[in-house]
């Protein structure tokens, strides 16, 4: 039976000397024997009569032009209308002209299926069906009260309700209805993206195996990016409802586009569009695997797609081994490095240096890597700092020789770059370039005009920084390329190179004899 409260509540109206009826979802769903929390009730009473009735209670008065006075009773929220007929829809939604002089039969009328048409009398306690909507319940059959295009006219959202109605109750919409549902759909583009989206969520989580195969066109016309559907899929038992929407857009030509078509709340929208692009990865029992996804994606993400294979069939984690995942780290603050360590090794920017992060999360985790700051950073320059810092010294190198070309100057190069000029070394760390006193002043308004930072000088050694690479020139009173032996072209560059013998021994003086011993193996092979 309905609710006592409730119809206590509306037999205030009858109490008064008004007609006081529970109509729409609340019938239908007694009927079927269905709990129902949406009471709505009509009566004869103007929406100022309806307010006095209820002064007593917390009224809300947001619907009074169209005749709806909501009442809370005990947290519920009862909506009570005035019997009205309407007149001039203006939108496909909403009525030009609301009149308070009808009666129930006239109020029935304007309604849309005949199945929530069906009043209660509160008074006498008993249904009221003026439109055959009991035997359309019986036979379970959606129809519309009345001609179906002029209901459709005059609210479009009606011809997405029929498709829910449908596929909840699994129903067969009459014909006629069905053929103005195929004749009016495009009038669909009259309804706010918000209150479509409401519809097309209801229908996913309500049934949607049931219809979409028959109303295929219609779902083609709000998402004009859908290729096919996958009833096996949507036939899988849950009521998830970002499920059921990666399923329904895990066929699309644009998957960005389809999912704007609509105005789904941006964690839902971005949880779809996490599982249909991840859907590839492999989810499963090796712990390993499941950090790094769960590094990858983040936790919910990884539980989101996790969760959507396990429905549809695909290897997925337990939940032993998930709890174990979280518990060992999933997140950068496990790692020995961070952001700014990694662009300092590689030299990224932005993505990259995510991208980066990840592979070295993956590592460690295999235990293919020590979780050792230093011991990052070496793999990380070894693998990309290396190239990305020669290419800048590279790029430098001729932007300087290009200046001291101009002036008609010499320089040359130091150790680290002429090892690495002869392939002695495969990196030179330094950036010496040697330069006499006279040859320099011609060269430093033109080099300082490039420099990022303002030019040092202490000693003879003048130094700048060019693109992030230092350059510290050395003045030498002698010709330079008396500790030349050798020109290296660089891209039509001619690069001065200076001696094996004059760096060997400034080496053993130094004591540097490690870089003594890949010079003198080097010269052994010449």
């Amino acid at each position: 039976m309905f609710d006592n409260g409730v119809l206590n509540l509306l037999k205030k109206l009858s109490d008064n000397g008004y007609e006081a009826y529970l109509v729409g979802g609340v019938v239908r769903d007694y009927l079927l024997g269905l709990e129902c929390h949406d009471f709505d009730a009509t009566t004869n009473a103007t929406p100022a009569e309806i307010k006095e009735v209820y002064k007593d209670y917390q009224i809300f008065s947001y619907g009074e032009k169209y005749g709806t006075i909501g009442i809370n009773y005990e947290g519920n929220l009862i909506e009570i209308t005035t019997f009205r007929s309407e007149d001039g829809y203006v939108d496909n939604r909403h009525p030009r002209v609301v009149k308070f002089d009808a009666t129930l039969e006239s109020d029935v009328l304007r309604r849309d299926f005949t199945i929530n048409a069906i009043a209660y009398d509160i008074k006498n306690e008993k249904i009221v069906d003026l439109v055959g909507g009991i035997k359309d319940l019986n036979e379970g059959i959606i129809r519309c009260v009345g001609i179906p295009h002029n209901r459709f006219l005059e609210d479009s959202l009606r011809i997405f309700r029929a498709i829910r109605f449908s596929a909840r109750f699994n129903f067969k919409i009459e014909e006629a209805t069905k053929l103005a549902i195929f004749k009016d759909y495009k009038l669909l583009n009259n309804i706010s993206k918000e209150r479509i989206t409401e519809e097309v969520c209801k229908i996913a989580t309500g049934g949607i195996e049931n219809i979409i195969s028959e109303y295929y066109d219609v779902f083609k016309y709000l998402i004009p990016e859908l290729k096919g559907i996958n009833i096996g899929l949507l036939k899988l038992n849950t009521n998830e409802l970002v499920y059921k929407l990666a399923i329904l857009f895990s066929d699309v030509t644009n998957l960005d586009k389809a999912i704007n078509n609509f105005r789904f709340p941006k964690a839902l929208s971005l949880k779809i569009k996490s599982i249909i692009r991840n859907n590839d990865l492999i989810t499963n029992n090796d712990l390993a695997n499941t950090r790094i996804l769960m590094h990858k994606l983040g936790l919910d993400y990884y539980k989101d797609l996790n969760g959507y294979h396990k429905l549809i069939g695909l290897p997925n984690t337990d939940d032993d081994i998930l709890n174990e995942a979280i518990s060992l780290g999933y997140e950068n603050n496990i790692l020995a490095i961070n952001g700014r360590s990694v662009k300092h090794a590689t030299g990224f920017d932005g993505k990259e240096i995510s991208e980066a992060i990840e592979e070295v999360f993956s590592e460690v985790v295999k235990g293919n890597l020590d979780n050792e700051k230093e011991v990052i950073k070496d793999y990380l320059f070894n693998k990309y700092g290396k190239a990305n810092y020669l290419k800048k010294k590279l790029a430098v190198i001729k932007l300087v020789n290009s200046i001291v070309s101009k002036h008609n100057a010499t320089i040359s190069i130091g150790a680290g770059a002429m090892m690495y000029f002869r392939g002695i070394v495969d990196y030179f760390g330094d950036y010496d370039l040697s330069i006499s006193k006279d040859d320099y002043e011609k060269i430093k308004d033109d080099l300082a005009k490039i420099s990022t930072t303002p030019n040092l000088k202490w000693g003879y050694i003048y130094n700048f920084k060019i693109d992030g690479v230092e350059i510290d020139l050395v003045i030498k009173e002698d010709n330079v390329l008396n500790i030349c032996d050798l020109e290296y072209n660089l891209d039509n560059d001619v690069l001065h190179l200076e001696s094996l013998e004059y760096w060997y021994n400034r080496y053993y003086q130094l004591e540097r004899f490690h870089k003594c011993e890949l010079i003198k193996k080097y010269m052994g092979g010449k």
